[in-house]
């Protein structure tokens, strides 16, 4: 083993090994986004409960897509997905003509990673499945609704209770008149509780009053 090892895992006498002490909140970072959980949440919840950070920052949500995309929790890890080469560079200093050497990183094809197997995660298959799933699922696109000018859909908006984000959604009453509401994009899958239509007009004022204020140069530190 070289290098630094997945988060949950550790390097001792050339193999990988369960790290005890970590491995248990990668079960709770697959457990969550497979129940319908945000990223922006499970970040939220991990740095609440003090969980250790693969490096020595903060939770960040790209990082937690990582562990979420890497088959090592699998039972295997893949080496040599990369291809790295170096390459002098010259560079002219002051007249004189000084050489750089340049690290040049391409990735390789697939075909030609080396899989190495690893020790049980503990994590069931059907678990990593689910939670790669829903971070497709939770791509932050914009829905179109009735053409009208702006929404706060595409992760703009998310539910206070879940985290989740908030989608646009109408309904028209007996004589054709349409109201515009945004709900938790949970809510189909019943993994959310919170299951109020919040009125579209009223968020949308509020967002754009806090812009206008924060626009003014009266709020700019200087």
């Amino acid at each position: 083993g070289n290098g630094t090892a997945p988060y949950g895992f550790y390097y001792e006498d050339d193999h990988l090994h369960v790290d005890p002490d970590r491995m248990p909140y990668v079960y709770d970072i697959f457990e969550r986004l497979a129940a319908g959980y945000s990223l922006y949440s499970t970040v939220q919840y991990l740095t609440r409960i003090g969980a250790p950070t693969p490096g020595c920052g903060q939770w960040h949500a790209s990082t937690i897509r990582q562990i979420v995309k890497s088959d090592t929790y699998l039972g295997v890890f893949y080496y040599g997905k990369n291809r790295i080469t170096t390459t002098n560079v010259s560079i002219v200093v002051d007249g004189k003509r000084l050489y750089k050497k340049q690290v040049n990183t391409e990735p390789r094809p697939r075909s030609e990673w080396i899989g190495i197997p690893v020790p049980d995660s503990g994590i069931p298959p059907g678990m990593v499945t689910r939670a790669r799933e829903s971070l497709r699922d939770n791509v932050k696109s914009v829905s179109k609704n009735g053409g009208r000018i702006w929404e706060l859909s595409g992760g703009v908006a998310t539910c206070a209770e879940c985290g989740r984000h908030m989608v646009a959604y109408t309904t028209r009453n007996s004589v054709g008149k349409t109201y515009y509401y945004y709900r938790c994009s949970n809510r189909e899958r019943d993994a959310c509780t919170n299951m109020r239509h919040r009125p579209a007009g009223l968020l949308e004022n509020m967002v754009m009053y806090a812009i206008a204020e924060t626009l003014q140069p009266h709020t700019w530190e200087t």
